[in-house]
């Protein structure tokens, strides 16, 4: 722990099985995964390991045979064992994924 930043740290590593739906060029998806959370609250104060779920759901463009761009991807991540009550967050994010060789 470092006493000296005022800031809060929690990498979460989750895993899950995605269902995907073919559209055209349009691939959205739903997606279940579970795992860990490590949280750092601020100054060094207290850690914690929490069991994490987070349900979501996103769409893909394919653009091509191995370029997609990732339009959106939300997950809803609840803490369940935090120490403070359950815990919720949303997390959007986007990107692109490269498909190289085969």
């Amino acid at each position: 722990m470092d006493e000296t930043k005022p800031v809060t740290l929690y990498p979460t590593y989750v895993i899950g099985p995605r269902v995907q739906f073919h559209r055209g060029p349009y691939t959205p998806y739903v997606k279940t995964l579970v795992g860990l959370s490590h949280f750092e609250f601020p100054y060094g104060t207290a850690r914690g390991r929490y069991f994490v779920i987070a349900p979501g759901a996103g769409m893909d463009l394919m653009l091509g045979d191995n370029l997609k761009i990732r339009l959106i991807d939300v997950e809803y991540q609840q803490w369940l064992q935090f120490t403070f009550g359950t815990k919720g967050m949303q997390k959007p994010t986007n990107g692109y994924f490269i498909r190289w060789g085969i």
